[in-house]
């Protein structure tokens, strides 16, 4: 099942018919699960001359995504005295960088009899609502975050850099003993042992006189 993402925004243009190159919007952000959001613009035209051919609205894709979606796009005049609506669809949208062709492109929105008739279109401002569809394949994107995932990071700026780590030994030491306390401590051990050798002798002697 794929899953559907919406953009609403306006667009308003001056005095559109007096504009001698396609007006461009800003960029518009989708955010479609990557790291970065999807982007896209609206390039807004009409025809001049024989080559007349109403207002014409074209959509392009800028972002470097690999990530393939459908796309609906609706636009909405509804200012005081025009009405025009239309829809268009294109289905499995890929990022090409090398090519600067519109993707979709609605021809015509408002046809050149009505874009001439009307004074909201040479000297006053004209707005359109926006509504940008993007339907998209979920496991398309986690395929692609599980591959990154398990690929190495050589990205410095998001790797740790630890130096260099020092492995330490713990060694029980024990204090020092002075002098006097190691000639206490030997005095003390000839002292019990002169006393064990007493009372074994002590108790030989008990033992030979009841032998007696």
């Amino acid at each position: 099942m794929p899953s559907e993402v919406s953009k609403t925004f306006l667009v308003e243009i001056e005095n559109f018919l007096h504009q001698s190159s396609p007006v461009r919007s800003t960029g518009i952000q989708v955010d479609i699960g990557e790291d970065d959001p999807s982007l896209w613009c609206l390039e807004i035209s009409h025809g001049d001359g024989e080559d007349a051919r109403g207002l014409v609205v074209s959509l392009y894709r800028l972002d470097s995504l690999q990530v393939e979606v459908d796309v609906v796009l609706t636009l909405d005049i509804s200012d005081v005295g025009l009405e025009f609506k239309v829809s268009g669809r294109v289905d499995g949208v890929k990022n090409e960088p090398t090519n600067d062709e519109a993707c979709l492109r609605l021809e015509n929105f408002v046809n050149e009899k009505d874009l001439l008739s009307s004074e909201q279109f040479s000297c006053g401002t004209v707005s359109i609502s926006c509504e940008l569809e993007l339907f998209y394949s979920v496991s398309q994107v986690e395929s692609r975050n599980l591959g990154e995932n398990s690929k190495p990071n050589n990205d410095s700026g998001r790797c740790l850099t630890f130096g260099a780590v020092e492995e330490l030994h713990y060694i029980k030491v024990n204090p020092k003993v002075s002098f006097m306390d190691k000639l206490i401590k030997s005095t003390k051990m000839m002292f019990e042992d002169f006393t064990r050798n007493i009372e074994k002798d002590n108790n030989l002697s008990c033992l030979m006189n009841l032998q007696l």
